[in-house]
């Protein structure tokens, strides 16, 4: 039974991982190529997608890990990533073993908040320590959500398949 388990844990480790690294080289490495400043955000849609199809301790984690991936892939000394995503991960992960049904509909609900909330921490320093005008901003912000919403879209069977194999 420890071999199992331990096996199981490993696998789970890996898969995971290995999507994040995934991931990881697509945002930091791969869009910014092709996107004039909205670079969709996968780690954040990984955080909360896989956050959302397991419990709170697993989200708490995957989103640790996805916040600190995020920050380094953005160019952020900050740990203002890690912080949020670790807690949006805590946050879905809570609501979707109790309360949100883990479906399609509820997936995109929870990844469209992740990516909300992201924006306004993006923007929060912008808007009111250096004066930036809100406008550009939101603009900026629509564009990164519409983006990340058509790869959260096209992420979801990946993410129900990793999230299927680490709930076995």
């Amino acid at each position: 039974m420890l071999s199992k388990i331990r096996r199981e844990t490993v696998l789970d480790i890996v898969y995971n991982g290995i999507f994040l690294l995934v991931l990881y080289v697509l945002q930091a490495g791969v869009f910014p190529w092709f996107a004039e400043g909205a670079v969709p955000l996968l780690l954040v849609i990984a955080a909360a997608g896989l956050s959302h199809f397991t419990d709170s301790g697993r989200g708490a984690v995957l989103g640790l890990f996805c916040g600190i991936l995020c920050d380094v892939a953005l160019g952020r000394p900050t740990i203002i990533y890690t912080v949020t995503l670790s807690i949006i991960g805590l946050f879905l992960g809570y609501l979707g073993d109790t309360i949100l049904s883990r479906r399609f509909p509820s997936y995109l609900i929870c990844c469209l908040g992740a990516l909300v909330v992201v924006s306004f921490v993006q923007m929060f320093a912008l808007l009111f320590f250096e004066d930036v005008a809100i406008f550009p901003l939101l603009i900026t912000a629509v564009i990164q959500i519409v983006t990340s919403m058509v790869c959260a879209v096209l992420l979801y069977p990946v993410i129900k398949w990793i999230s299927r194999k680490s709930r076995r």
